[in-house]
């Protein structure tokens, strides 16, 4: 099974979702969702059904991700290189990573937040404590995170 989390700084706390859509209690525009959503970087329509029913902004980044500890800021969207971990604070980009025996994580602050592509190589290579202290550097204090499916 294909997982997928999104997530985007602006308080977005519609309840509503497509098919295969999961959203954490309490969190503001965090989703996960599963293969049956279709892949969300690349294929316009599975975004466009997203879109409707997830209210996150229409630009978004995301990463080659290679099971790694790399986490990137990101300021800009579209791709951003390798990496495994994403953060954004600015409300108009929201971010993604893709998983299928990993774990996508989504980590919230009040002014940011972050997605984590988490297997078992980037667990050891450290990419979540990598993100923390990315978060950290940014002046951004995680509240919560929630774990989606593998």
């Amino acid at each position: 099974m294909e997982t997928m989390a999104i997530s985007t700084s602006p308080d977005s706390s519609r309840a509503d979702a497509p098919l295969g859509v999961v959203r954490p209690p309490g969190f503001r525009g965090a989703a996960f969702g599963t293969a049956a959503v279709g892949d969300v970087r690349t294929d316009a329509r599975a975004r466009a059904a997203l879109l409707a029913a997830v209210p996150v902004p229409d630009s978004w980044a995301h990463a080659s991700q290679v099971h790694g500890s790399r986490v990137v800021h990101v300021t800009t969207p579209g791709p951003q290189g390798e990496a495994d971990a994403l953060f954004v604070d600015d409300p108009r980009i929201a971010i993604t990573v893709a998983t299928a025996d990993c774990v996508p994580l989504v980590i919230e602050a009040p002014t940011a937040v972050a997605v984590v592509h988490a297997g078992w190589r980037g667990a050891v290579a450290g990419v979540l404590e990598e993100t923390l202290a990315a978060l950290d550097w940014a002046g951004h204090t995680p509240e919560r995170a929630a774990i989606g499916p593998s």
